[in-house]
């Protein structure tokens, strides 16, 4: 039988046994060994290509190899798809059965890195690419949806439906998905590590945390200090985050003693204190683990800094902080905190139900315009649910005119499909102009574009003092 006719799976194990590598174990996702083959089945049979990118030694990657890649839902899902992993790491010698990823040769899956470097990802200057990320092709090769950075397997699950369903609805219906659109979701195309700053640095392994931190111990003056700073920030190693704790607590440099123009700096360099910069940069950079840091700065007496840990908070999604947000509302006497600590409750809470009571609550109660505007907006990032789908209706329908753009704002936060139609003519309705260009940018993103696009509409709506550009991206030239 032609290669090409071959199941993915039957194609996996004959490769894998004729190159000497283990088969998949029963249960295990099945990865394909060569890209060409890949794509060729995924013609033959029908099917799209899943691939997925890792490396060795970071925390993310590790999860997502020994637990997300592994969970029943999303082994699932992957038997409705070809698959491929791309890693350009060792594990196991020349000729050997992979440790890592069953089925194939290391050779066989640095092979495939390659080919996705060429034919797919994008790169800096300096070669570097986005570890984890995980890429849906059509069997020609064009890009369906990605997503880079760490996900959850439901949040993975939920991208292997929706990248079926663009080729293939009837499969796609056989996937049960209970997560949501990841935050970071690219339709059409890839991840640009240049789209945000610091993005291209590569996030070290934990050998490569413990020398960092012993060189910033062993002197104040080094060369590299501020792309060590950088580097740590991307790391959730325990050791990084003590380093990054004691940076905010020193006072030897003073408060703006960081070099300006670096690409963690929120104003470009502009006069940002130091302790404000890497605060900011915790929100951009860092992984969920930092949160347990942020929120001891929740009720700082420095307004500024207060203010940075905030949006920090937003931007770090991290549940784990849920109840010290929730707990910081309720004492934040200024209305320009207090709207922010909505955002961050509803980046954060997305998963917890008492936390979308709170911003209803909050919306019933609270007296502020503005403050209501962002508690509506922070109920995008909840699943679908009928009590806040109504007040998010309402406020499209009936509110104001900044009211109908933060619930529009809302939806498409959502990315939920069943807000799409409904979006599309609020907007074709619509007879304030800039209302209507927000009710655009929303329908947009519920048609596929990236959260990028609504930056401005967010920022002019909720009234940003300080960009997000974690989740929204940052202003052109800048």
């Amino acid at each position: 039988m032609p290669n090409a006719q071959l199941t993915a799976l039957g194609l996996a194990a004959s490769l894998a046994l004729a190159l000497g590598a283990a088969p998949p174990q029963k249960g295990a996702l099945v990865w394909s060994p060569r890209w060409e083959d890949a794509f060729a089945a995924a013609t033959a049979e029908k099917k799209i290509v899943f691939l997925a990118i890792n490396m060795d030694g970071e925390a993310a990657n590790e999860r997502l190899a020994t637990k997300v890649y592994a969970d029943p839902q999303v082994v699932a899902a992957s038997k409705l798809t070809v698959n491929l992993i791309a890693s350009r790491f060792e594990h196991a010698p020349e000729g050997k059965p992979c440790a890592r990823f069953g089925g194939l040769t290391c050779t066989e899956h640095r092979r495939i890195e390659g080919a996705a470097r060429d034919a797919v990802l994008k790169t800096d200057a300096a070669g570097y690419t986005v570890a984890p990320q995980h890429i849906f092709l059509s069997s020609d090769g064009a890009v369906l949806l990605s997503v880079p950075y760490e996900v959850s397997a439901q949040e993975l699950v939920w991208c292997f439906r929706e990248a079926l369903a663009a080729v293939d609805p009837a499969a796609a219906k056989q996937i049960q998905a209970s997560g949501r659109a990841p935050r970071r979701l690219v339709k059409g195309g890839v991840f640009d590590p240049s789209a945000i700053p610091g993005a291209n640095l590569a996030p070290p392994t934990r050998e490569e945390v413990l020398e960092i931190v012993k060189e910033m111990k062993a002197s104040l003056w080094s060369a590299n200090r501020l792309q060590s700073i950088q580097r740590l920030l991307l790391s959730s190693e325990p050791e990084a985050i003590e380093q990054i704790e004691s940076e905010l607590k020193n006072e030897f440099f003073g408060r703006r003693g960081w070099v300006q123009g670096d690409p963690t700096n929120p104003d470009g360099g502009r006069g940002a204190d130091y302790k404000d910069r890497l605060m900011h940069a915790i929100g951009v950079l860092s992984p969920h683990a930092y949160s347990k840091l942020v929120v001891e700065y929740l009720d700082h007496d420095d307004e500024k800094l207060r203010h940075e840990a905030i949006v920090a908070l937003e931007q770090l999604a991290a549940p784990d902080s849920v109840g010290a947000i929730t707990r910081a509302i309720g004492k934040e006497k200024d209305v320009k905190r207090r709207k922010d600590l909505y955002r961050a409750l509803g980046s954060a809470g997305a998963s917890d139900e008492k936390a979308r009571k709170t911003l209803l609550k909050a919306l019933a109660s609270e007296k502020d315009a503005l403050a209501r505007r962002n508690a509506l907006f922070a109920l995008g990032w909840f699943p679908p649910n009928p009590e806040s789908d109504k007040v998010l209706a309402e406020a499209l329908s009936n509110g104001t005119a900044e009211e109908r753009c933060a619930a529009a704002l809302a939806a498409a936060l959502s990315r939920h499909e069943g807000w799409a139609e409904r979006v599309k003519q609020a907007e074709a309705a619509e007879e304030n102009p800039p209302v209507k260009e927000c009710l655009g940018a929303a329908a947009g993103v519920l048609a596929g574009a990236g959260l990028t696009t609504l930056r401005t509409h967010v920022r002019r709506v909720c009234e940003d003092e300080l960009e997000r550009e974690k989740l929204f991206g940052v202003a052109q030239g800048q």
